[in-house]
């Protein structure tokens, strides 16, 4: 959990615990994946590979020198709150691949238990496990649904729940997509994208979106204002 929270280095550290085993040891899920080919017309990397790809390319926003490829999505991620948040999401979103049923669902559980095991809070641990749950969720709307609908972008609102989830939801759709092979991010999907984030924003602050879990973050936020408090004092 460190690395997650750490301020760089994600990327090296994941990808020499893989090297070396730790990581398959550390998380049987992610050893299960290890080698494991995607047979699909989108992903030419094996899933571990891909994995690791999408937290590289999370890392990638928060770097100056690559802003000007995504700038809104580069400086969404440098004001994140709680990115190792989003780090856990990448790293869990299809672990469960090849194991029988709904990745995305089983993925969802696997990514709740190793929360919990690592002592994040409720609301925390409901945050990354819907990111799981969810993460194709906005490409799938993005580029199978009319985003100029009012009632599409409504819906998509209340699934969303709120701006938090919104933005999370965002900046992993983004690192997916640009994980899966070279040549499937294009100008086209970033700009539905950007579109769809853009037109639910608005929707969210029309009061349309449906607050997740709203009790246990009001909990969480009181814990980590002790937290803070405690460390000042």
């Amino acid at each position: 959990m460190e690395i997650m929270r750490a301020p760089l280095g994600q990327t090296r550290a994941l990808r020499q615990m893989t090297a070396y085993g730790i990581l398959g040891a550390y998380i049987p899920q992610f050893g299960r994946v290890i080698g494991q080919m995607q047979h699909d017309l989108f992903h030419v990397y094996t899933v571990d590979a891909h994995l690791l790809f999408v937290v590289r390319n999370l890392r990638r926003l928060e770097l100056p020198e690559h802003e000007i490829e995504l700038p809104q999505a580069s400086r969404m991620m440098r004001n994140l709150f709680k990115r190792h948040r989003l780090f856990l999401a990448a790293l869990f979103h299809d672990i469960s691949k090849g194991q029988g049923g709904d990745h995305s669902e089983l993925g969802e559980a696997e990514a709740y238990r190793f929360c919990k095991r690592h002592d994040l809070s409720d609301y925390d641990c409901h945050f990354v496990s819907w990111l799981v749950r969810n993460h194709l969720l906005m490409s799938w709307t993005a580029q199978r649904e009319d985003i100029s609908d009012p009632d599409v972008i409504d819906r998509f609102a209340r699934l969303s729940g709120d701006q938090e989830h919104l933005d999370n939801l965002y900046l992993l759709t983004v690192a997916d997509i640009r994980g899966t092979s070279p040549h499937v991010w294009n100008d086209w999907k970033g700009k539905l994208l950007s579109d769809l984030h853009a037109a639910t924003s608005q929707a969210l602050r029309r009061d349309q979106g449906v607050p997740i879990k709203q009790e246990a973050r009001i909990i969480d936020l009181k814990r980590e204002t002790l937290s803070t408090l405690k460390e000042w004092s």
